[in-house]
């Protein structure tokens, strides 16, 4: 694992930093400089009094939305807001549903696509499957109508005709990458790559409300900042403002959905934070649409009634546990597959840059298999399987830095069926006989971009920290960095210690017997210079702090209890089982033994 060090102020000295230096150093890293960038950063401001425009929407488009919207409100046409089965494509469909339901009283239902059998986003397919639900009241007849897409639609013009040809007028509400070479078809495009999903249709419900002046039925920033994290979007600028205003807002949401996935996850909802939103809410949303229908989440996030919303919970609790079962089966038989390729490539020395996967592997759960490849081997990484289309195969892909995916795709475009998607993370469809020469142009066109140096995996450590420095005025420090996510890591420094209480965790398997290590945790204490020397008198005791690996169990062998080892790692507050007001541990990102090159 090789350690970037993002640093190098000049005379740089660790035993000399304060809060204020360490800071500054911080800031820096982070390309905020200026006195008003560190005030903007430190105090992001209500994005409640940010303009579309700033953010890259089209005031234009969104003024063509609205009046459509109203329009249809006012002849009591059926509006289908259209959304996906993500976590942002549910946040941004409830935004926008639940305001022209319950507050303009709109003729509208919320549609989220069937994964499998519907594709991702507006297609023929799910349209038809409207026209045929009569609750709609869209009969594909020529009989008007409004179809808003949330999260998707920026590609679709094919099922934007469609609607078209059915009298239906279509609105897209998205920020994905746009086509190069055709713009959209529909009526109206309020878009930006700047925000979520839900962030676009935040802009949009807000507009509606204010030429109405009218309130939402909810504070909408609470499933914007659930969105912004959950879709892994940068956590700079707005997004920034966003976050840290909506998770308070999140904290003391009113929606009864909310507070049960929280009690069905364990969290206390007044202290949810990027990471709860990362690891345990966000899965629980997500699961429902990997393996079931994404109604549910979407109805969670709705639901009025307390009883009803912990029973929607609890589906998505136990839609979670059957998805963690199905990707860890998954991905086993993938890295049994990936490991006798490699070992056969060693023959002739070829190595791939671009993993392109194909097998019988849950639609579901692909976009997850590759971003576990991504996170396991730093490779681009390509899920297939087969979809129910004979023939036909759906491709889930997540990138690394300095590949961008949808460029990439665009130059495959002849082989590839609706490719779509964001720099680091796409999708498209390609028929079975395109696969070996799809493989074949992604490498090449990898070779030509990504170096030796890009290929290597790498911590990025902020800057050195001898734990003697560590204090609660420090940790109150670097908090205020946060929200921590995409693009604003969580800062990580590096230190020289001594181990001792090593000792080695397994896994919470129920068969006692199949329990495999898991985790680690030891204590790391201060080296003073000169201490093992019986002739000088140490003036204090060394400092020691309590260190913890998650799933890092394959490092133990790189150390052994009393050696002095060299550890990159982020400080932490651990207040487990109601630790008081909690005590500060280090969490690992990887140990070097001493003299170790980075």
């Amino acid at each position: 694992m090789f350690w970037k060090r993002e640093y190098c102020p000049e005379n740089f000295r660790p035993e000399e930093l304060t809060v204020f230096s360490l800071r500054d150093i911080l800031l820096s890293l982070r390309g905020i400089k200026t006195p008003a960038e560190r005030e903007a950063f430190l105090n992001p401001p209500d994005p409640r009094l940010l303009r579309p425009e700033q953010t890259g929407i089209n005031p234009r488009e969104t003024d063509k939305a609205v009046d459509r919207i109203f329009m249809a409100i006012e002849n009591n046409e059926p509006i289908v807001v259209y959304g996906d089965y993500d976590v942002d494509g549910c946040s941004g469909t409830a935004i926008l549903w639940e305001n022209l339901f319950y507050v303009f009283k709109a003729h509208a239902l919320p549609f989220i696509p069937d994964r499998e059998t519907d594709g991702f986003g507006l297609t023929v397919e799910g349209l038809k499957k409207i026209y045929a639900d009569s609750r709609y009241q869209l009969n594909g007849e020529k009989k008007g109508g409004l179809i808003v897409t949330v999260d998707n639609g920026i590609t679709k013009n094919k099922a934007i005709d469609f609607a078209k040809e059915h009298s239906q007028d279509v609105i897209v509400v998205d920020h994905h990458d746009k086509p190069l070479d055709e713009p959209s078809h529909a009526q109206a495009v309020i878009h930006t790559l700047d925000l979520c999903a839900a962030g676009v249709s935040y802009f949009l419900t807000r507009e509606l409300l204010q030429r109405k002046g009218k309130k939402p039925r909810f504070d909408p920033l609470d499933l914007v900042a659930l969105a912004t994290v959950a879709d892994i979007v940068p956590l700079t600028k707005h997004n920034r403002a966003f976050t840290k205003h909506g998770l308070e807002i999140l904290r003391e949401s009113k929606r009864p959905g909310i507070a049960a996935i929280c009690q069905a996850a364990g969290l206390d909802q007044t202290k949810i934070d990027t990471v709860d939103i990362g690891y345990k809410i966000g899965p629980r949303l997500n699961a429902a649409g990997r393996l079931e229908s994404a109604i549910i989440s979407l109805r969670a996030l709705c639901e009025r009634d307390p009883g009803k919303a912990l029973r929607l919970a609890s589906q998505l609790e136990t839609a979670n546990d059957q998805r963690q079962k199905v990707q860890k089966e998954s991905y086993l038989k993938l890295k049994e597959a990936i490991s006798r390729r490699r070992q056969a490539a060693t023959t002739d020395g070829s190595e791939e840059l671009v993993f392109v996967e194909v097998g019988p592997y849950p639609e579901g759960v692909i976009g997850l298999l590759a971003g576990d490849l991504v996170k396991d081997y730093h490779r681009v990484a390509m899920v297939l399987t087969e979809t129910v289309e004979p023939g036909i195969y759906k491709a889930s892909v997540r990138s690394i830095k300095g590949f961008n995916v949808t460029e990439a795709l665009e130059k495959c475009r002849d082989l590839l069926i609706e490719p779509g998607g964001h720099e680091m993370a796409a999708g498209f469809k390609i028929r079975g006989e395109n696969v070996a020469e799809f493989k074949k142009r992604i490498n090449t066109l990898a070779a030509e971009k990504l170096t030796p140096e890009m290929l290597e995996k790498k911590i990025k450590v902020d800057c050195e920290l001898p734990i003697n420095k560590i204090n609660f005025e420090i940790f109150k420090m670097i908090e205020s960095l946060g929200p921590f996510g995409q693009e604003n890591p969580r800062p990580v420094f590096s230190a020289r210690v001594e181990i001792s209480d090593f000792q080695i965790l397994l896994d919470k398997n129920e068969n006692a017997k199949a329990r495999k290590p898991t985790h680690f945790k030891f204590t790391a204490r201060e080296i003073i210079p000169g201490e093992k020397n019986p002739m000088v008198k140490l003036k204090r005791r060394p400092v020691a702090f309590k260190v913890i690996g998650f799933n890092k169990a394959d490092l133990a062998n790189k150390f052994a209890p009393g050696e002095t080892v060299r550890i990159s790692y982020s400080l932490q507050l651990n207040t487990y089982n109601g630790n008081g007001l909690g005590s500060l541990e280090l969490e690992i990102a990887d140990i070097k033994k001493d003299g170790e090159p980075d």
